[in-house]
């Protein structure tokens, strides 16, 4: 009798809700708040706290009429998921968060508020969209000033992080970087000799998952941009290829530009076109880790996000992996109270 009597409460708080919020009964502000916020409609990340059963994680959402989108990117619905089984979590190292998306009719914030009210919920989150920094696309921008500075450009010479002294001592060597980006050319003609290759699918059988990872002839990394997951992290739109030849263009080869490091391997991990998803950066995050990248790089960014700061600690922590990130290309202080450019303002515990 006590849980129909729960059950029955809740729904007549859910249509009490349901008819607020899609009567217009919010107030101009927040009203105003929400329309500036950017977040993928309709996709909650909900973390659940550890211990709670299946069931009880089931109902919570049931509640909301959410569906589950694992790892592989297809929605599922609740009684086809099962936490034991890494496929079918929405997270392959951790099993306690979820990626949900919900109905239209319900929409982002009442889904938020809903289930945010359960007691197994330790936090909730819309799915962030993040900015990638602006490439500028001038003609001369090749002119890599910032590696060797000879005013060439106009500007001091020397004023560079002489790369070239650098050089005399190393070249660079096999560092893995994970470029989380748009993707990468990685048959470019001054990069794929410096993309790295998951050897154990690169040798395996085609169509089979040969490193057990629950992605399929990964070769060069991977495609987490839902909802087009897939094998294949080609650049589309170029913001991706430029980073990876900043960090790792093959160097002494007559061709193109140098990168900082001539024997770097770029693991390719699309996480958007212009703007990526908090989910997919979380995914493209934990495969890094599982497949031991030294570094990140990181040139996005934008609002907030406990999810995303609890990932960076746990890899640097963990597994002693460092991320770059940028700070924004536009003249503005970035770290100015009301002004925090996520994820280079965290002040990370590592």
């Amino acid at each position: 009798m006590r849980k129909s009597f729960i059950f029955v409460s809740s729904s007549l708080l859910f249509l009490s809700l349901v008819f607020l919020f899609t009567n217009n009964t919010l107030s101009p502000a927040l009203q105003e708040y929400i329309s500036q916020e950017e977040y993928v409609p309709n996709e909650l990340l909900v973390r659940f706290k550890k211990g709670v059963s299946k069931y009880l994680i089931q109902e919570a959402i049931d509640s909301i009429e959410g569906k589950i989108i694992p790892y592989s990117g297809k929605e599922i619905g609740t009684f086809q998921w099962d936490p034991d089984i890494s496929s079918l979590r929405s997270f392959r190292l951790d099993s306690d968060l979820l990626h949900i998306k919900v109905p239209e009719f319900i929409g982002t914030e009442l889904a938020v508020y809903l289930i945010s009210q359960s007691p197994v919920v330790e936090n909730v989150e819309k799915n962030t969209i993040y900015h990638f920094d602006e490439v500028p696309n001038d003609t001369d921008f090749g002119l890599l000033w910032g590696l060797h500075n000879t005013g060439q450009t106009g500007g001091t010479g020397d004023a560079d992080t002489d790369a070239p002294e650098a050089w005399n001592i190393c070249t660079g060597g096999g560092t893995v970087v994970a470029v989380l980006d748009t993707g990468v050319d990685y048959n470019h003609e001054d990069l794929w000799q410096n993309i790295w290759i998951n050897w154990q699918e690169y040798n395996g059988e085609t169509g089979e998952d040969d490193d057990g990872n629950d992605l399929i002839d990964d070769y060069y990394g991977w495609d987490f941009f839902e909802p087009e997951g897939d094998n294949d992290p080609m650049d589309l739109c170029g913001h991706g290829t430029h980073v990876a030849g900043i960090i790792g263009a093959m160097g002494n080869n007559n061709k193109g530009v140098t990168g900082v490091n001539w024997g770097v391997k770029i693991m390719v991990l699309r996480v958007g076109d212009t703007a990526p998803h908090l989910s997919s950066i979380l995914k493209a995050i934990e495969y890094a880790r599982d497949k031991n990248a030294n570094l990140y790089n990181c040139s996005w960014g934008g609002k907030d996000s406990s999810e995303l700061k609890n990932a960076i600690e746990d890899a640097g922590e963990e597994d002693g992996q460092l991320f770059i990130f940028t700070a924004g290309n536009d003249d503005c202080d970035v770290d100015s109270e009301g002004n925090e450019y996520y994820p280079c303002c965290y002040d990370l515990e590592i």
